[in-house]
């Protein structure tokens, strides 16, 4: 029977309505492996960044070593005293070794300046805070004045916490 439909229209359109949802779902599951992958390689990225990130010389000495020996290990070609990364490796370790001898013997003046540089920057607060309040051109009296000197009498005193002055 030539020209026949075999199937009702709502049994094409059920078909059509599952075929449909199969899509859909599998158009989903491709988009979350593809956020998955993605969030990976974010997350990898990171990692390979914060490696290559410092803020102390220690801190980027021990960085360095662990770079060097990757590196070396990935291609070990060379006898390893021939070789630059494992050398320099090598080198970054001796040298967070001798870190603490040297920084011992300079610790004290350190402290001592870090103290004068603290006393210093306090100065620097407490002196805003006393020109701020002599530069009051304000009435004697009211809401401004209290503002403007509040800011002030905390700049001047140094027992201020700067999370309690703000937490208001």
């Amino acid at each position: 029977m030539y020209g026949q439909k075999t199937k009702t229209d709502r049994e094409e359109y059920l078909e059509y309505e599952l075929e449909r949802e199969r899509n859909d779902r599998r158009l989903a599951e491709e988009h979350e492996r593809d956020l998955a992958n993605q969030r990976e390689k974010e997350r990898r990225y990171k990692a390979e960044r914060s490696y290559r990130q410092a803020s102390t010389w220690p801190e980027a000495l021990d960085k360095q070593a662990s770079l060097m020996c990757r590196e070396y290990n990935q291609y070990p070609e060379e006898p390893k005293e021939e070789d630059m990364f494992w050398t320099g490796a090598e080198a970054c370790k001796r040298a967070l070794a001798i870190w603490p001898e040297e920084a011992g013997k300079v610790e004290k003046e350190i402290e001592q300046l870090l103290e004068r540089v603290e006393k210093l920057r306090q100065g620097v607060v407490e002196a805003v805070g006393i020109r701020l309040e002599a530069e009051w051109t304000g009435q004697d009296a009211g809401s401004g004045r209290a503002g403007w000197m509040g800011i002030a009498v905390s700049l001047k005193d140094p027992e201020t916490d700067l999370d309690s002055w703000l937490d208001w």
